[in-house]
This record gives C-alpha cells, sequence and structure tokens, in this order.
C-alpha cells in the first residue's frame, strides 16, 4: 500500500491539468461512500498541493463515475495535519460515548478526515462552502461587525444550533491539544453553521506566538466576540457542555484508569494513541498535559472572546497585512517528521471502537516498553499475581506471532522474551525509585497498582494456545497501563531525582528479578509445550537470540518440581526429530549446561536425561549422549555419581573408595531404574573420549540390545549435603543394601571396580537379574 500511495502522489504532481489516467492502485478513502477509486484528474495544481476529481469504473455499466466534490493532495507539512485529524476523531468518539450535546446537537469537532498519502503527504475533502471569519468582517458593511455571523447564517435556529454546539468541541479541543489560537483567516464557518479551525501546525503547546518585543503570548483559547453575539443566550450552555468535553477527554489523557471501569478501553485506546505520538513524533504529550486544569479552562472560557492578547495580534493583523514577519514573528515548532521505522501514522487505531491488541505490535518497538511492562508487573500486590499477569501478557504476544506472520513483530517479541529470560538488573527498583519523588508520576503510579488490586488480573492460563481473543476488560487495563507507564518513561529524565521508598507502592518489587526472570521462563515452557507447527517460526527466532547456556543458567533457581519438569521438556526436544535442528541443538546445550553444574540438585535431573538417550534410536541422540558423558566423567571432578561409574570404566587406576560407594549409592537408590542408569555409564565410558567417536555404537544400539529404546528420566532422590551416602539415608534403608565393594590394591583397575559394583547390585536386585546384568557388565567392558 505504501508504494501505491507514494506512485499516486507522484501521479499528482506531474500529470498535465484536466488529463483523467488510471491511478498506480485503488485508492481508498475515510468516510468516501464511493469505492476504492482508480482514475483522477488534476484541476489545479500549486507547488505544495493539487486539487483533483477522483472516479471509479462502474461494474455494471464500465464508465466511470465522479463524485460532486474535489480532493486536495499536499505533499508538504502534512504530519501535523493526519496527527490533528485523528486526534479529533479521537475526541468526537470519547465525547459520543460520554452524550455530550447542546440543546440536543451532539458536540462534535469537524475533523476534515485528512488521510495520509505517502510519507509526509496528505490528502482531503476540499471543505464545502464556507467563509473565514477575518473575511466576513471585511466584506461585512450592515453596521456592528459583531453581527456578522448571525448575518451569514440567516439567524435560522438550527444553523445557531450547530454553530452551538460545533464551538463547545472548539474550545475543548483547542485547550486539550494544545493549539496555539491563531486569527480570523484559520477560523472557518460553513453556510450550515460549522466552526472549525485550519492550520494545526502547532500542537500540545509546541508553538506558542509571541509579539516581537513585547511580554504578550497567544492564548490557547481564543473566540471572535461575533460567535458569542451569534450564541446569545445559548453562550452559557455552550461553556458548560465545553467544561464537561475537557472533563471526560482529560480523565482519558491522565495516564491513571478511570474509576469507572466500563471507560477501561476507551482509556488504552487513548493511551496508546498519545504513545504512539509521543514516541514517534517527540511530542511533549505528558508533560503538557499534566498542566491543564479544569479551573484554568474555565477562566479561560470566561474571557475567551476579550483576551487583551489576542485583540493586540488582531489589531496589527488587521492593520497592518496577515502574519506581517516585520512585526510578528512567530515562534512556531518545525515540522513533524516520523522517528525510525514508523512512517505510517496509524490512523485506523484512532478510529476503532474496541480496540484489539493485535494492532499494537507496533509498542513493542517502543524502547521504554520493555521497562514499563516490567514495572507494571511489579505493580501487583502479591508475586503470585505478577507471574500470572506477565505470562499473561507474553502469551498474547505468542498468539500475534503465531497467527500474524510479521517478520518484524516476531523479531520484537523474541528480542523482549530474551531481555526478560535474562533479566538480573534492578532497573525496575531503580526507575520506581525517582518516578515516585515526582507527584505527578506517584499519583498515576499509585492509581494503577490500586486498580490492579481491585480489578485483580485473574487469567486461566491455558493448556494450549488457541486463536487470538478480542481484549475483555482485565486486558484493556493491563495494556493500557503499560502504555501509560511507557509515556511515564518517556515524559522525564529521572536521573538526578532524588529517590525515595517504593515497597508501600510495589512492595513485590523486591522480587523483581525472580518475578520477571521465572515469568519469561514459564510463557517459554508454554510455548515449548505447544504441539502446534503455528509456533515453530517463533520457536526457531527466540533459541536463535536465547543462547541454550543462557536459558539454562537463567532457570538453575527455578523450584525444584518446576526446574525437572524443564529439564524433561527440553529433553524431549533434544531427542525430537520432528523439530528443527536449531531447536534440537539448543535443547541439548540446556542440558549440557545443566548437567555440568555445581549443585547436585541441579546436576543430577540433566544427567540422567542424557544418560537415558546413550541407546536412543537415532544414532545423532546416541553419540551426542555418549560423546557428553565420556567427556564429562574425566571433566566434571565427579559432580555426579554417575560421571564416577563411567570414569571407573574405562580407568586403569584404582578408584577412590568414596567414588564407588557414591556410584553404588546411587544406583542402589534408583532401583527401578539402576539398570539403565548403569548400563549407560558402562556404554559412555567405553564408548572412547569425546572427541572421537565410539566404535560400539552399532554394537550398543538398540537393535543388538535387549534393553528399550526410550526410557523415562527416574526422578532423583537428594542426597543430604556434607554427608556419605549411606549417612544420607535412615539407618532401615542402608541395612537393607548390599555391601558395596571395596577397592584396594588387588581389586585391579577401575573397570574391575565398576564391574564389582554392577555385580553387588545384581546381587541386591536377586538372584534371576544377576547373571543377565554380570554378563552385560562383562560384555561392556571386553
Amino acid at each position: 500500500m505504501a508504494e501505491y500511495s507514494e506512485a499516486t502522489l507522484a501521479a499528482f504532481r506531474v500529470r498535465q491539468l484536466g488529463e483523467i489516467f488510471e491511478l498506480p492502485g485503488p485508492l481508498a478513502l475515510r468516510a468516501s461512500p464511493a469505492p476504492p477509486f482508480t482514475h483522477a484528474k488534476v484541476v489545479s495544481r500549486t507547488t505544495v498541493s493539487a486539487r483533483v476529481l477522483l472516479s471509479w469504473r462502474s461494474t455494471t455499466q464500465g464508465d466511470l463515475q465522479a463524485l460532486p466534490k474535489e480532493y486536495e493532495a499536499r505533499w508538504n507539512g502534512c504530519v501535523q495535519d493526519v496527527v490533528a485529524s485523528a486526534l479529533l476523531r479521537l475526541l468526537n468518539s470519547l465525547w459520543s460515548d460520554a452524550g455530550v450535546s447542546v440543546g440536543g446537537a451532539p458536540v462534535a469537532a469537524r475533523a476534515c478526515n485528512t488521510q495520509q498519502l505517502g510519507a509526509g503527504a496528505c490528502i482531503s475533502a476540499v471543505a464545502p462552502a464556507c467563509a473565514s471569519l477575518s473575511e466576513l468582517k471585511r466584506r461585512f458593511t450592515k453596521g456592528d461587525k459583531s453581527e456578522r455571523v448571525a448575518d451569514f447564517l440567516e439567524h435560522q435556529p438550527r444553523k445557531l444550533l450547530r454553530l452551538a454546539s460545533t464551538t463547545a468541541a472548539y474550545l475543548a479541543s483547542s485547550y486539550l491539544l494544545g493549539v496555539a489560537a491563531g486569527d480570523g483567516d484559520d477560523l472557518l464557518l460553513t453556510n450550515e453553521g460549522e466552526l472549525y479551525r485550519m492550520d494545526f501546525g502547532c500542537l500540545f503547546g509546541s508553538g506558542r506566538e509571541r509579539v516581537a518585543g513585547t511580554p504578550v503570548e497567544s492564548s490557547l483559547v481564543w473566540l471572535p466576540r461575533a460567535i458569542t453575539a451569534a450564541l446569545g443566550d445559548q453562550w452559557p450552555e455552550v461553556q458548560q457542555a465545553a467544561l464537561l468535553a475537557f472533563r471526560i477527554v482529560a480523565l482519558m489523557f491522565a495516564p491513571s484508569p478511570p474509576p469507572d471501569s466500563r471507560r477501561f478501553s476507551a482509556w488504552f485506546k487513548t493511551q496508546s494513541a498519545l504513545l504512539w505520538l509521543e514516541s514517534a513524533l517527540s511530542l511533549p504529550i505528558t508533560r503538557f498535559v499534566s498542566g491543564l486544569a479544569e479551573a484554568e479552562f474555565g477562566a479561560v472560557l470566561q474571557r475567551a472572546d476579550c483576551n487583551l492578547s489576542k485583540k493586540f495580534t488582531n489589531f496589527l493583523h488587521d492593520n497592518f497585512g496577515v502574519r506581517n514577519k516585520l512585526l510578528l514573528h512567530r515562534s512556531a515548532a518545525p515540522d513533524l517528521h516520523l522517528q525510525g521505522s514508523r512512517r505510517c501514522i496509524p490512523e485506523h487505531w484512532f478510529d476503532e471502537g474496541e480496540p484489539g491488541v493485535d494492532r499494537l505490535v507496533w509498542a513493542l518497538g517502543v524502547d521504554a516498553w520493555y521497562l514499563a511492562t516490567c514495572v507494571l508487573v511489579c505493580l501487583c500486590q502479591r508475586p503470585e499475581s505478577c507471574t500470572r499477569l506477565l505470562r499473561k501478557l507474553l502469551c498474547r504476544y505468542f498468539l500475534l506471532v503465531a497467527h500474524g506472520g510479521d517478520a518484524d513483530v516476531q523479531s520484537n517479541v523474541s528480542r523482549l522474551v530474551v531481555n526478560m529470560v535474562q533479566h538480573y538488573s534492578g532497573s525496575v527498583q531503580f526507575w520506581l525509585g525517582r518516578a515516585l519523588a515526582l507527584d505527578t508520576h506517584r499519583h498515576c503510579l499509585v492509581r494503577i497498582a490500586a486498580t490492579l488490586f481491585d480489578c485483580g488480573t485473574t487469567w486461566d492460563e491455558p493448556s494450549e494456545f488457541g486463536d487470538v481473543a478480542v481484549l475483555d476488560g482485565s486486558s484493556s487495563l493491563e495494556f493500557g497501563a503499560v502504555c501509560a507507564i511507557a509515556r511515564l518513561v518517556l515524559s522525564a529524565d529521572l536521573e538526578r531525582v532524588q529517590p525515595v521508598t517504593w515497597r508501600d507502592v510495589a512492595p513485590a518489587a523486591d522480587f523483581e528479578r525472580e518475578i520477571v526472570r521465572h515469568s519469561a521462563i514459564r510463557a517459554v515452557i508454554l510455548l515449548l509445550k505447544a504441539d502446534n507447527c503455528v509456533f515453530s517460526d517463533l520457536l526457531t527466532a527466540l533459541v536463535g537470540g536465547l543462547a541454550g547456556e543462557k536459558m539454562a543458567l537463567a532457570a538453575r533457581d527455578m523450584p525444584a518440581d518446576e526446574l525437572f519438569d524443564i529439564v524433561r521438556i527440553v529433553e524431549r526436544l533434544a531427542k525430537d526429530a520432528g523439530c528443527s535442528s536449531e531447536v534440537r541443538a539448543w535443547a541439548r546445550r540446556c542440558l549440557t549446561t545443566w548437567a555440568q553444574d555445581h549443585d547436585q540438585d541441579v546436576n543430577r535431573a540433566a544427567v540422567c536425561a542424557i544418560a537415558c538417550a546413550v541407546e536412543h534410536d537415532c544414532c545423532e541422540v546416541r553419540l551426542w549422549a555418549r560423546s557428553f558423558l565420556s567427556g564429562a566423567a574425566w571433566g566434571m571432578d565427579m559432580r555426579s555419581p554417575l560421571y564416577a561409574v563411567a570414569r571407573m570404566a574405562s580407568d586403569q587406576e584404582p578408584p577412590n573408595t568414596i567414588c564407588v560407594e557414591d556410584a553404588y549409592i546411587m544406583t542402589c537408590l534408583e532401583e527401578p531404574h539402576s539398570r539403565t542408569l548403569l548400563s549407560a555409564a558402562m556404554v559412555a565410558a567405553t564408548s572412547g573420549p569425546a572427541t572421537t567417536v565410539p566404535s560400539t555404537i552399532d554394537a550398543c544400539s538398540p537393535s543388538s540390545s535387549s534393553s528399550s529404546s526410550s526410557v523415562p528420566m527416574p526422578d532423583m532422590v537428594a542426597l543430604v549435603p556434607g554427608q556419605a551416602p549411606a549417612a544420607a539415608m535412615g539407618h532401615e534403608e542402608s541395612s537393607r543394601l548390599p555391601c558395596p565393594p571395596t577397592p584396594s590394591a588387588s581389586s585391579g583397575t577401575g573397570a574391575s571396580a565398576a564391574a564389582s559394583v554392577a555385580a553387588a547390585l545384581a546381587v541386591g536386585e536377586g538372584q534371576d537379574s544377576a547373571a543377565e546384568l554380570g554378563s552385560e557388565v562383562a560384555a561392556r567392558l571386553s
């Protein structure tokens, strides 16, 4: 669509006047009753704009049909007008939902429906028959010029009522959007009584006028005396409607949730729109809105038609020409430019009644989004609510990526998850301590925390992912809060602010590292467990940015039951031929990192998972498992009893007594799986170093062995640290174990000692299995 817009704009600039030509692509305009336009004719052109007639080809008769109105395409400094038009439509929707009216006529500002057409260009319908207030003043010759508006509208009640409703919208929108009051040439009045403004070059107080050599500044609200004279007795009602309109929008503009939960959806839409404007256009919206006050606006309305500064500037305008640059210096802000890659304004977002999070994907690229998400999570009162909320947000992102297919969104989601899995800093505590020192920030954060506590963050974690759902009320609150906090992050530099305590507002931030990191890991596990091909691309991108070693280190302090569950899931991926090679390699790096950990509670499950793969059906899996165990037996300093067995089986020196006891007790404690683990150790040990290809792979494959090809990972029994293996058990348990072999000078090599361990274990298991296990061990060591 972008290339069509650029090509269409180029055609408007170079085509001959009066020539009917076919557009490069269909041009669909908002609020147009016609189908997408296919042809155009340039009526007139200036250096910065062109007026065109648009037409489309009839599907029944095949001839061209056109609307009886002209459109104006402009290609210079149009970002302000597009943004202002979108903001006015947003305000109109808020006022319409609240039912703001004057005399039964709804309060609404004319938005002109200016639409973006390529980068920095726009197109809009030419205004209907209208006149500016200055033009009416110049041509009025019937007496008192304050009667010119009523005379233009022929004193008709219908037109005057329309004037009243649009005047209330004009006053409220001018103050809320910080549009510096212009002059009579900027205010237009249609024949139907609709009052509206043109020229939105300054937004949110960024371009206040100042008369050269004087302290007089232009006000944000100004109304010609002719308007109030035409309104007559309706003027007080217009003022009250303008105050109500301001109150409604100010509540939505504030970065704190509204008290009525039914307004969460509108608040979410407003916060996301303002965040886009602040991040893409660098507008000081949050700082400007925080300075607005209802009392000030009420006082401004009382003197809207008798402002001293406007009288002075109007005198200069009327007597010395339109905006004479020698006498009037306009310190207007420069043209707005879109930052980074956000070249298109998401105008659809301002028009949607019920926003969906699928339209919020651009926010993932905002620099403040990551910190804002972590801050929101920590604002929950209880750690369990924090983890549940973060999993909810991340799972929504996973669904968006899976069903959207956008590479940029996938990259942003992967980067967000990777940063959270590796979250070790105290960035949330640092920012909260300084943000709460500012009264404006503290009020918003306290309000967000209280609303989260009152409304809750209930969400049933799915057993499997489904389709992207429309946001419910709870999600609107949470995503709106992330947008609001991101606005706070962007609005102020807190480096020099003296920090204050944050524990009374966000006590869960004490566990910031664990909450963010563990919640992100749990979300990743949900993704790993999802047996759905739509997540394959996302999973590949995720493991590409998150090294298996870093994932293993981040998860090592998870609760034991969760860590064992993660190991089982990763073990399945490491052996699953249906996964991509990147995912399998990633899973194996996770397992090997855990298997080399100094903590026995961490490495046991991983070692057993690898040991269970030494006789897997797949040759690649067998080679990986045997190579790792044979290499780890020599390099891991006996961190696992299984390493001890493998090392003894290939060592030519008499082993240490403690090593033999460790290996023996470990296999005895794991009685249901002792044959599997001991066999794995023997296979790995007799397969040679990790740098060589085992010569016994084929001989030890399941096709030539009676053992099963896939063995479930056993539940390990933790030994008491600092005690001998036998001391970690009760007297009755240790008395039932066969006596372990005691290595001595006559015990021979480590292989013989390993065989002795196996033989003793066989005796403990019973006569039937003794001969079978002994022959198997002998075959392994021969």
